[in-house]
């Protein structure tokens, strides 16, 4: 695949994604695709397709938006810096991660996905949950401040 083909594979499925179109979205992986998240590892479409069902249940209006660097790519590889927005348990959320690609024919074979998990539960968290993530974070940073 050319450096251009992939970015266009890349944009295509990030489209499924916010359209939710699930089955369109699963055609960029390959049958035996692994797939590392915050959320665990997913190997294979079956379980990649679990794990999109649940994304699209726990995070409704997903948008994304090029971050940085937004998409490089060097021949069978690519990496994608951008921010996804959403809504999660009715609030809003905005995200900043980093994703790697690694592909073989027009299928992705790797993708790994990085994003800061307790920004996400800042956002997301009620009052009373809110209280308890803003006290790990004042522990995590403790003497950054």
């Amino acid at each position: 695949m050319g450096d251009k083909v992939i970015e266009k594979s890349i944009r295509n499925f990030v489209g499924s994604l916010e359209s939710g179109n699930l089955e369109e979205a699963l055609q960029f992986f390959d049958e035996n695709c692994e797939w590392i998240t915050n959320e665990g590892t997913f190997k294979g479409r079956t379980a990649i397709e679990s794990y999109l069902k649940w994304m699209k249940s726990a995070l409704e209006g997903i948008k994304f938006q090029d971050d940085g660097i937004g998409i490089i790519t060097d021949h069978d590889k690519a990496v994608y810096q951008h921010i996804y927005k959403g809504t999660y348990s009715g609030r809003p959320v905005e995200v900043h991660s980093v994703c790697t690609y690694r592909f073989s024919g027009n299928k992705c074979t790797y993708h790994s996905t990085v994003s800061d998990r307790l920004a996400t539960a800042h956002q997301a968290a009620g009052a009373f949950s809110g209280l308890a993530v803003d006290a790990v974070i004042k522990q995590v940073e403790k003497g950054l401040h």
